[in-house]
């Protein structure tokens, strides 16, 4: 089987998208049936702006300069670049299937296409009428491109082959906003991208016997985003509250000005996966209650380190997280029902353990070859060149 994957960077850079592509493409490698070709649509940057200056009719420098993934064009789904790319690729190498990060829109004839994603534009529409607020990484001003994406991509989702989810939250979401068949849609989830990373620094269940003072981990990008204001809120409870002294590290975060000014709380910044995982392996408890988040690979990272974990009770962390099994969910911003439940695991050494033990079960359970595997089953169904039907609507 031949199979083209499509992405909008190099998928064989470890730092692009957290590394999931990365992961996916080296399982997929490992089958000896399946012959793999990455297509970086980001090349055309390079072929439009030396051939033909198409390019200086977009706002992509202005875009890149402000780290913003929304130019004038919208996200990458509606660039049109994008699609035309892929479409020249597709008809050089005849491709039995194509698994696209995301998807694109074309009305060529085309291999069979498949999608893999994490969430869908219009999971970010739900949130913001529950809130107010779009999710990371868009803005306020981003809602009208967000809305013609989503609606753009559900013609996009109708016309796929199939639709690989991380997630069941995001399986039910798809179906219910787009209408697509069920029977195209597979839960097939994500793993850990641990690069490079010796398998001896991982799965060791940890204890937390005769210890007077906890370390406390979050890893993320954003600030309110990814609730550690709350964890903040929940710190001073503990340490207001206990005999016992409670640390947090926070990873993923350069900007420390809402980090600074309390002993009690570490800044790393940026790590690589090795420091990470040093990180993780010092720490006694992850905490991360997302306001939102499209799935949670990083749950499924602390787990592969022992740790138990607490999420919010909400998106795809209640199908990571098993309550009362290897850590809990909390509801709310309530920093005082956090701070019981960090309690809760960290004061009773026999139930931390069985957490622990649990835990690494539950990250053996997320496979990056599982998921090649069952993709490349699915993809094989219908790596044929089926007649497509153009997308463009009718005058």
């Amino acid at each position: 089987m031949k199979l083209g994957i499509a992405a909008p960077y190099d998928v064989r850079n470890p730092r692009s998208w957290s590394g999931t592509p990365f992961s996916l493409w080296s399982a997929l490698k490992r089958f000896d049936d399946a012959e793999i070709d990455c297509i970086n649509l980001s090349d055309y940057y390079t072929f439009f702006n030396q051939r033909l200056h198409y390019i200086q009719s977009t706002d992509w420098k202005a875009s890149f300069k402000k780290k913003a993934r929304v130019s004038k064009y919208g996200v990458s789904e509606l660039n049109p670049l994008h699609s035309r790319l892929l479409e020249k690729h597709c008809a050089h190498h005849q491709y039995d299937a194509v698994l696209e990060m995301g998807g694109y829109r074309t009305g060529k004839l085309m291999p069979a296409r498949y999608i893999y994603s994490d969430s869908t534009h219009d999971m970010a529409l739900d949130f913001y009428e529950k809130s107010g607020e779009l999710p990371y990484p868009y803005k306020a001003e981003d809602l009208d491109v967000v809305k013609r994406a989503a609606e753009y991509c559900r013609d996009m989702y109708l016309q796929s082959d199939g639709i690989f989810c991380m997630s069941r939250w995001m399986r039910e979401n798809l179906i219910r906003a787009t209408g697509v068949d069920a029977d195209k849609t597979h839960t097939v989830y994500a793993a850990a991208n641990w690069h490079g990373i010796d398998i001896k620094d991982l799965f060791h269940p940890k204890s937390i016997h005769g210890k007077k003072r906890f370390n406390i981990v979050v890893v993320g990008v954003t600030f309110r985003g990814k609730g550690v204001d709350i964890i903040i809120r929940a710190l001073k409870v503990l340490n207001n509250e206990s005999s016992t002294e409670y640390f947090l590290h926070v990873a993923g975060l350069n900007d420390d000005k809402e980090l600074s000014g309390n002993s009690h709380v570490i800044n790393h910044g940026f790590l690589d996966k090795a420091r990470l995982v040093a990180l993780l392996n010092e720490c006694d408890i992850f905490v991360l209650p997302s306001r939102f988040d499209y799935f949670g690979i990083a749950f499924i990272e602390a787990m592969s380190c022992g740790l138990p974990c607490i999420g919010r009770n909400i998106c795809a962390m209640p199908e990571i997280i098993d309550a009362g099994i290897n850590g809990e969910l909390v509801d709310g911003d309530d920093e005082t029902k956090l701070a019981a439940l960090i309690d809760k695991i960290c004061s009773n050494e026999e139930q931390y353990l069985r957490f622990s033990k649990n835990a690494i079960i539950k990250a053996k359970t997320y496979s990056w070859e599982r998921i090649a595997e069952q993709m490349l089953a699915t993809m094989k169904e219908r790596a044929i060149y089926p007649s497509r039907v153009s997308l463009d609507k009718p005058e």
